[in-house]
């Protein structure tokens, strides 16, 4: 599973539909489950089903498989993940031109990022809040 969620992850930020379409039809069985390989916890399938939805043009399902993430490792207090699923969130929304909701989103992941100093997300976060209103990124 944890490898599945790397390939995932890529697949979504590399826009490939190909691997997509593939990687969401082998993690749907484990839409609930939480991805752990006995030494470290990798977040909650559906952030990535979100992240593969939204690359599928799939946006209703997506913002809710985001939603059910977001929530998940907020009430667990799983920050990172939080983090990753906001902003996920956020660049799915940017990408179809959903500026004023992409925004929310990206405050809070850069928010949690300066927090608990997860640099990598810090500057996609704000890529998606210095962005024009009504661009997409």
């Amino acid at each position: 599973m944890s490898a599945l969620t790397a390939y995932a992850d890529t697949a979504a930020q590399t826009r490939s539909l190909e691997a997509s379409g593939m990687l969401y039809k082998l993690l749907e069985p484990y839409a609930d489950q939480f991805v752990w390989n006995g030494a470290a916890g990798y977040g909650h399938t559906r952030m990535y089903l979100a992240l593969l939805d939204a690359t599928l043009g799939r946006h209703e399902h997506a913002d809710a498989q985001f939603a059910i993430s977001c929530d998940f490792h907020r009430e667990h207090g799983l920050r990172l993940w939080e983090a990753r699923s906001e902003l996920g969130w956020a660049e799915a929304l940017a990408d179809r031109g959903a500026t004023d909701r992409a925004r929310g989103h990206a405050a809070r992941a850069l928010e949690l990022s300066q927090q608990h100093g997860y640099g990598a997300f810090e500057p996609r976060a704000a890529a998606i809040l210095d962005a024009p209103i009504g661009a997409g990124t």
